[in-house]
């Protein structure tokens, strides 16, 4: 388990608390510690725009070293919510708070495991990591690259808009 500093919690509840209530928070994580799990934002803002924003809060998560990158996407979607993450223990927090999580395969997954957050990942194609860094919340969704890929770049858009139809459908129950 985890256990995100009150602060961090604190911080969180406040940026929730000016989203609108009726709708189911996602967290939208497009950082990734190496550059084969980056997804283009030309993706991300396909997916996005697919989201049904009148069931869906769409959290733009990132590490600040993406700032611009955030940005680019969030000109590209309006309808995105922007987190700015004071440290990792924010992230935590949010995710902890989310109804679910959308990200590569990065320690944002293994924390969304440890509070049982749903999650939809974007995995390589390697059966080593998929199957060593699966994760462990009740439900998730996993999208993979070809077998021998190992970039997450080579997942097309339309293969994680059907993941999310999937996804959605399981949150929603």
């Amino acid at each position: 388990e985890l256990f995100p500093p009150a602060d961090s919690v604190r911080y969180t509840a406040e940026f929730m608390s000016r989203l609108p209530l009726s709708r189911i928070n996602i967290v939208l994580n497009i950082s990734a510690g190496n550059s084969d799990r980056i997804w283009d934002n030309s993706k991300w803002a396909k997916v996005v725009n697919q989201v049904n924003s009148e069931k869906f809060n769409v959290i733009l998560l990132f590490a600040p070293a993406e700032k611009d990158i955030a940005a680019d996407l969030a000109d590209l979607c309006p309808q995105l919510h922007i987190f700015r993450s004071r440290s990792i223990t924010d992230a935590f927090a949010l995710i902890q708070a989310a109804g679910g999580l959308i990200s590569p395969d990065t320690a944002l997954v293994h924390s969304a495991s440890a509070f049982d957050t749903p999650i939809l990942g974007l995995y390589a194609g390697s059966d080593y990591f998929t199957k060593r860094f699966f994760p462990m919340s009740t439900v998730k969704v996993i999208v993979r690259s070809n077998r021998t890929d190992n970039k997450i770049n080579r997942i097309g858009a339309e293969e994680v808009i059907e993941a999310f139809k999937r996804f959605e459908k399981m949150l929603t129950k």
